[in-house]
């Protein structure tokens, strides 16, 4: 056999696979090529196929039909369908093979592909019906799919499903009479909305094949008024309908259409202000999105909508080059929906925290409207108030830390970090495990806007180290903290184990193994063997929450494997 990295001149290949082919027997042939096609990609299969199981392939390519006279197209997608609901085909997947596919995927995009090009050929009605048959058939794969956690089944398919889907309603739109149309496409679309892009309206339609001017005139105020008269209680579709409607009437009247549609609804409405915007900031008019959003911010009541409109008002000003004018709207754009993402962008419109009495403007502020407990948290962190701070953390409820509100999981970490004194959060460490839920990644806020490729990822941490080190923390008040933290957390190992929540026994585990690295970094050893001693007596009983407790430890490279050792866990 020649040398892989050689050349192997097609003489020698032949002649070596026909010595190999009259020498195999024909059970171990069969075998060696059917593990070869179970390794081909997807796009190989039928080239291999066709080159296997035909004599001639010349012949059969001669006694190929287009497909504008694939008579048996539609007998094949209802057969096809029918096997897939009546359960013909195996769903299984092996996760551990990426290149597996169950059996129908194949099938379906063979089929799709047929139907693609009767809609090429102009066969509009066959289309229609195939693609029908198609969707329908994709939904039960989906179905199949949902029940038994396996994959998304549009997502492993080749076929652009999207794509397949404006052709459809093209297709519809075709072989529907006028009066119709309406309803016949609305139809289709609410079937399928869970299949491809959701807002496949007419602007993608038109991309399959474009209207005329004629259609477009004749249909789009019918269209317009059936979207408006059919609301349904769905909301997924609802948010898709009242799109459809901004869309058609961009479509029919422009932007000056949207802006009248506004003044006459846009409070109910704000996504009319957020389409605007988008249509003058694709035009690079920054003026006239200015405007529309201060228009927006009068109109609409909602806190969350108005805010969107001051982050975006943020961004206008930006782009514009205005950074004081950016820094006011995201201070309004906070105040309006206070978050830890409005936090962050507001601190880096200038790549700095706001001063420690702007900061105390704010906690007052976020104290009356309540509710607001963990970011009070961080904005007490950045000014240094580790009094408050030890107030919260000693009030913490002890349970309920999976709520996104509940102040524990930022107040631990961050009073670790504290008492350890920690410039940087180590790797491969339970410390940096649990900071993660209150570090947070965000980009400068964008809706809709091309965020540029390199730019930088901005978060609450970029601001909290800074603070720290203007606001060194005294050793009474370290162990003070460490006091309050060692008893915080036996409380909620105490709560989570006699309650038995299994679902928070890793997470607890984590974060008892990170008040060890804690206490280990800042020469604590003996504390650290305390609570270990404390915790193991308290949970004695409890051997899975054990279990969880040595692994966590075990992944630790802080602790040294001298001090795991010398610990009874």
């Amino acid at each position: 056999m020649t040398n892989g990295t050689q050349e192997y001149p097609a003489d020698a290949f032949l002649t070596e696979i026909k010595t190999v082919i009259n020498a195999i027997p024909v059970d171990k042939l069969k075998s060696n090529i059917i593990d070869f096609a179970s390794e081909l990609p997807v796009d190989k299969r039928l080239e291999f196929f066709q080159a296997i199981a035909f004599e001639d392939i010349d012949e059969v390519n001669e006694s190929e039909v287009d497909f504008d006279d694939d008579l048996q197209l539609i007998d094949d997608v209802e057969s096809f369908y029918k096997k897939i609901s009546m359960g013909f085909y195996d769903h299984s997947l092996d996760i551990e093979n990426p290149k597996e596919l169950p059996a129908w995927v194949d099938d379906m995009d063979v089929l799709f592909a047929r139907t693609n090009d009767a809609f090429l050929n102009v066969e509009y009605a066959k289309a229609a019906r195939s693609y029908s048959f198609l969707f329908s058939a994709l939904h039960v794969a989906e179905d199949i799919a949902v029940e038994h956690q396996l994959y998304s089944a549009q997502d492993i398919v080749i076929t652009d499903i999207t794509a397949a889907k404006s052709r459809y309603l093209r297709s519809a739109f075709e072989i529907t009479e006028v009066e119709g149309r309406p309803a016949e496409i609305y139809d289709i679309l609410q079937e399928n909305l869970a299949l491809g892009e959701g807002r496949c309206g007419l602007t993608l339609i038109n991309d399959a094949f474009p209207f005329s001017d004629e259609e477009l005139e004749a249909f789009l105020p019918e269209w317009l008024k059936y979207l408006k008269n059919h609301a349904v209680n769905e909301p997924d579709f609802e948010s898709l309908r009242l799109w459809l409607i901004r869309e058609a009437l961009f479509l029919l009247q422009g932007v000056e259409g949207m802006e009248e549609e506004a003044e006459r609804t846009g409070q109910q409405h704000p996504e009319l202000f957020f389409d605007i915007v988008t249509h003058y900031l694709e035009d690079n008019d920054l003026l006239k999105a200015e405007e529309t959003c201060m228009k927006g911010i009068k109109v609409v009541k909602a806190p969350h909508k108005r805010a969107v409109l001051a982050d975006w008002l943020a961004e206008i000003a930006e782009r514009d080059g205005d950074t004081l004018l950016a820094l006011k709207y995201r201070h309004e754009a906070w105040r309006m929906e206070p978050d830890q993402r409005r936090l962050v962008t507001w601190c880096n419109t200038v790549h700095q925290a706001p001063d420690d009495s702007a900061l105390q403007d704010e906690i007052e502020f976020l104290e009356k409207l309540g509710g607001h407990g963990r970011l009070m948290a961080m904005l007490q962190a950045l000014t240094g108030d580790y009094e408050a701070i030890n107030k919260r953390l000693l009030n913490c409820d002890p349970l309920g830390w999976k709520s996104a509100r509940h102040p524990g999981n930022f107040l631990l970490p961050f009073t670790l970090i504290l008492i350890a004194e920690l410039k940087k959060i180590p790797d491969h460490s339970q410390i940096k495990v649990i900071s993660e839920d209150m570090k947070g990644i965000f980009v400068r806020w964008s809706q809709e806007m091309e965020i540029e490729n390199n730019q930088d990822l901005h978060t609450y941490m970029d601001y909290l180290f800074p603070a720290l080190q203007r606001h060194p923390i005294s050793e009474e008040m370290r162990i003070t903290l460490t006091r309050s933290v060692h008893s915080v957390l036996l409380k909620r190992i105490r709560s989570v184990s006699k309650d038995q929540l299994r679902y928070a026994y890793n997470r607890v585990a984590i974060q008892a193994t990170a008040f060890v690295e804690a206490a280990v970094m800042c020469s604590r050893e003996a504390m650290a063997e305390k609570f270990l001693s404390t915790v193991r007596s308290r949970i004695l009983r409890n051997k899975t929450l054990r279990a969880e407790l040595k692994i966590a430890m075990n992944y630790s490279k802080v602790i040294p494997e001298n001090f795991i050792k010398g610990v009874s866990i």
